[in-house]
């Protein structure tokens, strides 16, 4: 399971929100797109050494009232799926 906790419950604009994420899997590329009614805010590609990685994100007026954060990660090492196959690449959108 992957988890996203952030630093607040509710942000103002020109804050930084900054957001944990948790993984399983400790060796992975991921990828964050931020998504506001006009669509991508923010985007940013990471590698994940550690089973947590530190997300920032910029809160600006396209943010409001509401924005979505989504979390593409994809596994270096091979996993055992739901179904019993070898699987390289997870999806997660949270």
């Amino acid at each position: 399971e992957v988890d996203l906790i952030a630093n607040k419950k509710t942000f103002e604009i020109n804050d930084v929100a900054k957001v944990l994420l948790t993984s399983p899997f400790p060796d992975a590329e991921g990828l964050m797109l931020v998504i506001g009614c006009g669509g991508v805010i923010q985007r940013e590609r990471f590698h994940m050494n550690a089973s947590s990685h530190l997300l920032s994100i910029n809160i600006c007026k396209e943010c409001i009232p509401n924005v979505g954060v989504f979390i593409y990660l994809n596994g270096n090492n091979f996993r055992i799926d739901e179904t019993g196959r070898q699987n390289k690449c997870r999806i997660f959108l949270i």
